[in-house]
This record gives structure tokens, C-alpha cells and sequence, in this order.
């Protein structure tokens, strides 16, 4: 009787113990108090998933939903249709947009690759066969195609809302004649955002610099220029190897290959190829006295600095991996190739022309996807179905990316990278010189000139100018055969 009234007297004391402890909040100081789990602050990408793509309740009952890719593992990954639930964040949220959308509309997604797609849905659609609902290329290929008319245009997807965040309609009007596109550059693509250029800088250098400016300080109070970066890499030089000339042994302030990431400065400058008239036609705007100052610029930078190691492709990649390169041009994607890296870096635009520019740009490199629905696909359902998968990959695909492969593992979890690069992807540039420039053309005409170890804008334009004006006008002539 004993044991058990001992028994009673400790379970009361203990249900009171429980009873005051939750009644403690996790502002309680007491020793004993409960902590109250308060609410996850909500993320940058939190409002996406309220964002509503206005799309009407269908159910296509099982019906298989046909796309025709790239045959690459990343371009693979980008469609998605083989991946497998798993724990690497970026796959997986494509894994989830990919069962979002076929569970929602009944569909079931199927994706083919193939070497040279532009090639089989050319044969298709003129053969009238309905093989394939969405088509999704590299952008120059896609869009060498479209005069040959075999896409929808645009304005006959009834439920594409260009408008919405998920696209990026700047691409759609610079690739378009009067008004009139094919293409959609949208969220699905993940590729838009890993080809992104922008510059990297090595942390672990610039903290032996103690003079030198954060880059991320300059970007800030908007004095990167690509006047500040000559002036800022010269005196990185050093003969680590005492050989008394510069090779890839030694230890430089920037490094940069001679194609697109010379072909970049042509948008980070603001000088693009083409611009649009009053009528929405793109007319040549390269020629101008600004072209030639930014030729001489980048020249200096290139071949003149002191400080620089610049080359073909992977030329630099030896000194920039092993942390003896202060600054270098890169994409968004390269980060992937430093998170074993023995340095810390940092993410910065490529610089402004002068201070009185208004923003910082850059391009996409070519090699990145466009989305195009051919003609003989069923119009309505392929609009919903790409508009359901450019909605879920903004809501799950990017915020995946960009908060974890690039903020995160990329940028080491570095908090100021984040509004750089929201700064980078909001300046990207799209033109319908560089998408449409013919081999040799106008498109990468600075790249030459560099590459060829020269500053003469004037004299390279002038040989190319011809057969440019002619290029374009017939690809624009075959637009407006399409209206």
C-alpha cells in the first residue's frame, strides 16, 4: 500500500512538471522550458508557389506527352523524363516538376534524344507526322530552323502567357521580326541560368592584397568598370617559377578563353549586334564609335595587361583550379568544377562600360536551350502541358538551383553572393544578331578580332559588314513570309 501511494504521489508530481514545462514558450529563460518550434522563416522562392498559371482542369487519361532533346547527360537531366527520386536536390525537384505536371493532367511525359534534333523534327512536321509535342534544342540550331516554318508561333499557344515570371520574355522579343516568335525561353531550360556568364574572383588571393578593394564592394557602389579591372589585375603577375617569362605556371590577376566569354562583353558593355526599330524589326547597331573603344578595351585587358593569361578553350584552366588566378570569366555552371577547390571565391557581373551605365549585363552562352512547338503537335494541349512545366520548374527547378547548387555549394554558402547574383541573372542580355549571326559572321566578330591578336574594329567590320546585311535581311524576309 506503501509503494503504491509513493507510486501516485510521484506520477502527480511529474504530470505537473509536464503541465508547467508546455506552458513555457521558447522566450521562457527557466532551465526546464519547452522550446516551441517557432514557424520556418519564409525564403526568397517562398511566394512562387502561390504564383497561379491560370491552367483549366484537364485530364488527358494516360496520354503520352512526346518532347525531342539533345542527347547529353545535362541536357538529359534538364527533360528529367529518366530521373529517379533521389537526394540530390536539383534532380529530385526536377523529378517532382516532372510527376507534378503528368499527375495533375494525366499524362505521361516521354522524352527522346538524339545527336542533331533540329534534323528529325524538320523531318517530321514536313512529313506531317504527329511525333513529337514539345521540341527543345540548342537556341542557334532551334532557331535556324523556324523560317522553314514548322513551329506555332507564339500568340497560337492559347494557354503560353508570356507575361509570366517563368519565361523570359526579353528572349522572346529579341528573337522575333514584327512581332512575331516561335520560342520560348523558359524555366524548364534549366541551361538558360548554368550558361550564364559572370566573373569568379579568388578570396584566398585577395586577402594578400590587403589595398586591393573587395570586388564585391566596387560591383556595389557600381564602380566595376572594365576600366577599374584593367587597372586592378596588372600587378597579380608573378614568375612563380623564375623562369623570367609568363607561362601557366605562374600566378595571374585575370585569365579568360577568346570565344563567348569575349563575346559576352559585347552585351556587359552595351553594344549589342542588332536592336529593334519602331516596327519590331531587328536592324544592325554594331558599327559604332563606342565598338571600337570597347575593342581596345578588352584588347588591352587581354593582350596588353601584364597581369593576364588568356587563350583557346581550357588554356587557363590549370592556373585558375590550382588558385593562381585572381579573377577569370566563367559561367554560372563552372562553379560546379571549384567545390573542391583549396580556395574561397567569390561571384561578380562582368564589369559596366563607365559608371554612367545603368545596369550590369551579360549573355547566356549559345549552347543553351530553347522550347519550340511544332506544327503539327495538338496546339491546346501542348500549350498547357508546357506552360504546367515552365510554371513547376519555377516553383521547385530554380529555387533547387539556385539556393543550393549555386548560392550554397557553389558560392560556399556565402550570404553576400546571393544579391549578386540576382543582380547578374536580372542583366542577362538576348540578341537577334548573336542567335541569327551565319558562321564567321558579325555575332562573334569581337571574339575574332581577339582571338586574331588585333584592336581594328573598323577594318574587321568593314569586311564583314556586307555579307551581314545580307545574311540578316533574308532571315528576316523569311519571317515575314511566316506572318
Amino acid at each position: 500500500m506503501k509503494k503504491l501511494s509513493i507510486a501516485f504521489l510521484l506520477l502527480i508530481i511529474l504530470t505537473s512538471f509536464l503541465m508547467t514545462s508546455c506552458n513555457n514558450t521558447a522566450d521562457d529563460t527557466s532551465p526546464n522550458a519547452v522550446r516551441v518550434e517557432r514557424p520556418v522563416e519564409e525564403t526568397a522562392f517562398s511566394a512562387r508557389e502561390a504564383e497561379d498559371d491560370e491552367l483549366p482542369e484537364m485530364n488527358y487519361n494516360g496520354a503520352e506527352f512526346h518532347i525531342l532533346a539533345r542527347d547529353r547527360d545535362d541536357f538529359k537531366e534538364e527533360i528529367g523524363v529518366e530521373l529517379k527520386q533521389s537526394e540530390e536536390v536539383v534532380s529530385n525537384a526536377i523529378f517532382n516538376r516532372n510527376k507534378e505536371v503528368e499527375e495533375r493532367f494525366g499524362v505521361k511525359l516521354v522524352a527522346t534524344h538524339v545527336a542533331t534534333p533540329y534534323n528529325d523534327i524538320k523531318k517530321t512536321v514536313k512529313a506531317g507526322l504527329n511525333t513529337y509535342d514539345l521540341y527543345v534544342d540548342h537556341v542557334i540550331n532551334a532557331c535556324g530552323i523556324a523560317t522553314d516554318g514548322v513551329f506555332y508561333a507564339i500568340d497560337e499557344l492559347e494557354y503560353v502567357n508570356i507575361e509570366k515570371p517563368w519565361y523570359m520574355k526579353s528572349a522572346t522579343d529579341a528573337i522575333s521580326v514584327g512581332g512575331k516568335s516561335f520560342f520560348l525561353a523558359g524555366d524548364f531550360c534549366l541551361s538558360l541560368y548554368k550558361f550564364t556568364y559572370c566573373m569568379y574572383y579568388n578570396k584566398n588571393m585577395l586577402a594578400k592584397y590587403p589595398d586591393v578593394e573587395n570586388p564585391h564592394t566596387v560591383v556595389k557602389e557600381g564602380r566595376w568598370t572594365i576600366d577599374y579591372v584593367n587597372n586592378l589585375v596588372k600587378d597579380f603577375y608573378f614568375d612563380l617559377n623564375g623562369n623570367g617569362h609568363s607561362d601557366p605556371d605562374d600566378q595571374f590577376g585575370f585569365a579568360s578563353d577568346w570565344h563567348s566569354a569575349v563575346v559576352t562583353y559585347n552585351y556587359a558593355l552595351d553594344n549589342p549586334v542588332m536592336k529593334m526599330d519602331n516596327d519590331g524589326i531587328p536592324q544592325l547597331s554594331y558599327n559604332t564609335p563606342k565598338m571600337a573603344n570597347i575593342v581596345q578595351k578588352v584588347y588591352e585587358l587581354f593582350h596588353e595587361n601584364p597581369g593576364s593569361f588568356t587563350g583557346t578553350w581550357g588554356a587557363t584552366d590549370a592556373p585558375r583550379h590550382d588558385g593562381r588566378v585572381f579573377l577569370w570569366n566563367a559561367l554560372f555552371s563552372s562553379s560546379a568544377g571549384l567545390r573542391d577547390a583549396d580556395f574561397e571565391f567569390g561571384i561578380v557581373p562582368y564589369p559596366k562600360y563607365d559608371e554612367d551605365q545603368e545596369g550590369y549585363y551579360t549573355m547566356v552562352d549559345g549552347a543553351h536551350s530553347i522550347m519550340a512547338v511544332p506544327m503539327t503537335a495538338d496546339a491546346e494541349r501542348a500549350s498547357i502541358i508546357v506552360e504546367a512545366l515552365n510554371a513547376e520548374s519555377y516553383k521547385k527547378v530554380i529555387p533547387a538551383y539556385y539556393e543550393t547548387d549555386l548560392k550554397i555549394k557553389g558560392a560556399r554558402g556565402d550570404e553576400e553572393a546571393a544579391e549578386i547574383l540576382d543582380m547578374i541573372s536580372k542583366g542577362v542580355k538576348f540578341d537577334f544578331g548573336y542567335v541569327y549571326n551565319s558562321g564567321g559572321g558579325v555575332g562573334q566578330l569581337i571574339s575574332q578580332i581577339i582571338a586574331g591578336g588585333n584592336a581594328n574594329f573598323a577594318s574587321a567590320y568593314d569586311k564583314a559588314e556586307r555579307a551581314a546585311i545580307k545574311h540578316y535581311n533574308r532571315v528576316i524576309e523569311k519571317y515575314q513570309d511566316l506572318m
